[in-house]
This record gives C-alpha cells, structure tokens and sequence, in this order.
C-alpha cells in the first residue's frame, strides 16, 4: 500500500540570538549613543539662518508681484 507516505523531515532551526549584555557599562554606553544621535538629529532643524525657532516671519501671500520687481 504506497498511498501513505513519511512525514516530511523537519529542517534544523536557527540558533537562538544571543542574549544582549546588560552590565552597567553596556548600558551607559548605549545611553551615551543615544545622546549623540539625538543631538545629531536636533541640528537639522536649527542653523545660523533661521535659528532655533525657524523662519518666524509671516509668510507673504496676499501680495502679487511681477518677476524682477
């Protein structure tokens, strides 16, 4: 009788990750890395040009003008 057949074989798993380090260390440095990526990312928005704020004057459209005027 061939009708039935083996199970499939199962494939091997991956390994579990590791488990991440957790000393005092570890985390003053992640800490310290996220500080300077956030520190990074504020100077984007802030330049010498707009300031912290941005460019804070009205926006100008009620006025039409004509190109070279």
């Amino acid at each position: 009788m061939g009708m039935f057949t083996a199970p499939p074989k199962l494939q091997p798993t991956a390994a579990a990750p590791a488990v991440p380090d957790l000393s005092e260390e570890a985390i003053r440095n992640a800490k310290l890395m996220e500080r300077r990526r956030q520190i990074g990312l504020s100077g984007r928005g802030a330049t010498w040009l707009t300031g912290a704020r941005g460019d804070i004057t009205p926006p100008n459209i009620g006025v039409k003008t004509l190109l070279g005027s």
